[in-house]
């Protein structure tokens, strides 16, 4: 069986896995469930826009990455620890002053040793 053989068979039976990173889009409700694996310091493209950041998982999917914004980077993205397993999860935007609006995430930590590998 040649190497395109291989792969077509590979794809019709679900055995094949993303290695380059595709980016995750949010949507209310829908987690994002990984092994959090490394982030990176981006430069905003912008003029008066901050940093951020980009995230790196790896998921059932294959490698995932995702944009931080200046919120989740000081808070919940300050805290996650390289190789755990997360479930982030969108829950919409909330509205602040000045009719801005920031994203609200809910992040859960696998912690128990009896499931993880």
């Amino acid at each position: 069986m040649n190497y395109s053989e291989q792969y077509a068979k590979a794809k019709e039976t679900g055995q094949t896995k993303y290695v380059s990173a595709r980016l995750h889009t949010w949507e209310i409700d829908k987690p994002l469930i990984g092994k959090y694996l490394e982030s990176e310091e981006m430069k905003s493209t912008k003029k008066g826009l901050p940093d951020f950041k980009r995230y790196l998982f790896d998921t059932d999917e294959g490698h995932v990455v995702f944009l931080g914004s200046q919120a989740f980077d000081k808070s919940s993205g300050a805290r996650l620890e390289q190789d755990h397993v997360y479930c982030i999860t969108f829950r919409g935007k909330k509205k602040i002053s000045e009719g801005r609006t920031y994203n609200v995430f809910d992040v859960e930590e696998v912690v128990g040793t009896d499931v993880t590998a």
